[in-house]
């Protein structure tokens, strides 16, 4: 199991929970999900592929959904695990009719006709501009594209052994994806991005949504 758990900097995350930008603006996170796609096993002996494909959904309602379950895998040491934050691109080519029902893939609220792509993540909810706790202007920013495909490795030394559960902690801090360079990004100026001609910005979001997530402590 992929198990994350959620933080903003360093309180624990919550949805619909106020968290500060800056020393004036707060924003309330409705919506963050992703999918990992693209696993493997390292191995000093060879790295081992495998064909799963998960959402995450850091503002579901259950462990479940923010849980990633890779079964049926080969006992053994293995190095760390790598994956992609997003659809690799021969899965992307498909589309959400080729997955039976239960599959991640199967969804059409995440996959765009006219991008001929998944929504690789969705990130929205609302911005408090001013400081008054009024909550005056609403997000969203949805990646998607074989250009915003991100890949992470995960460097820990694990055994898998047969018949048992063995769980890979990760952390995920909401705000490194608002935190771009040293900045908040600037959502007052460029609140909705989610269509091709955003790419620039949908890159910039790819980018911080996979480097926030690392080991947990």
């Amino acid at each position: 199991n992929l198990s994350f758990s959620a933080r903003y900097g360093a309180v624990p995350f919550q949805t619909l929970q106020p968290f500060p930008m800056g020393a004036i603006k707060s924003i309330k996170i409705s919506k963050l999900d992703f999918y990992l796609t693209g696993f493997t096993l390292l191995s000093p002996s060879g790295n081992i592929e495998l064909a799963d494909a998960a959402m995450v959904d850091i503002t579901g309602n259950s462990d479940q959904d923010r849980t990633v379950s890779l079964k049926g895998l080969k006992s053994g040491v293995y190095s760390g695990i790598r994956f992609q934050v997003g659809v690799k691109p021969d899965l992307n080519k498909k589309l959400p009719k080729d997955f039976k029902s239960d599959h991640p893939l199967s969804s059409t609220s995440h996959f765009w006709e006219a991008w001929n792509s998944y929504i690789f993540s969705k990130i929205e909810g609302v911005l408090d501009t001013k400081g008054d706790k009024v909550y005056d202007l609403g997000f969203a920013v949805h990646t998607g594209t074989d250009a915003c495909l991100e890949t992470l490795q995960i460097d820990k030394s694990f055994t898998l052994t047969d018949q048992q559960t063995f769980a890979l902690n990760l952390d995920l801090d909401v705000e490194k994806i608002f935190l771009q360079g040293g900045q908040y990004f600037d959502l007052e100026s460029s609140p909705l991005n989610h269509n091709p001609s955003n790419m620039p910005t949908l890159k910039l979001f790819a980018t911080a949504l996979a480097g926030a997530i690392q080991l947990k402590n």
